[in-house]
């Protein structure tokens, strides 16, 4: 496998989710280093999607102690998966331009940046309604 391009670490488990480029895979190892789900991304997003992602965080809900990977990138788009089966949760599309950071108030709002100085919001019953 190549080398890592994000790497996000869950403040709540430990998780660590790690990106990699070529292949274009998704990795969640447990704290102590074992690979708990792994996910080839070219079987499963559209080419658009493939090796562009530029953010990534994982993002908590105190409710239900569930946790979420956010995802976005050079298509203008967020994708939610649940953590740690990978399990596709929802698209948030942004047509504007390229995501280039996300943060998130927990159990609130997730903010992305855009490559244009923008700030997307989205509100969180949005992710968790899917």
């Amino acid at each position: 496998m190549g080398g890592v391009e994000l790497v996000s670490v869950s403040r709540v488990s430990g998780t660590v989710v790690s990106y990699y480029t070529r292949p274009n895979v998704v990795c969640v190892h447990s704290l102590n280093g074992v690979l708990l789900q792994q996910l080839n991304l070219d079987e499963e997003e559209e080419p658009e999607m493939a090796g562009s992602y530029k953010a990534m965080k994982v993002m908590p809900r105190r409710k239900d102690d569930k946790e979420f990977l956010l995802m976005g990138g050079a298509g203008g788009t967020i994708v939610v998966r649940v953590l740690p089966s990978l399990e596709l949760l929802c698209r948030l599309d942004i047509p504007s331009s390229p995501v280039v950071c996300l943060s998130f108030i927990e159990d609130s709002f997730v903010f992305a940046g855009l490559e244009d100085g923008q700030v997307a919001v989205f509100p969180l019953f949005i992710v968790h309604a899917q």
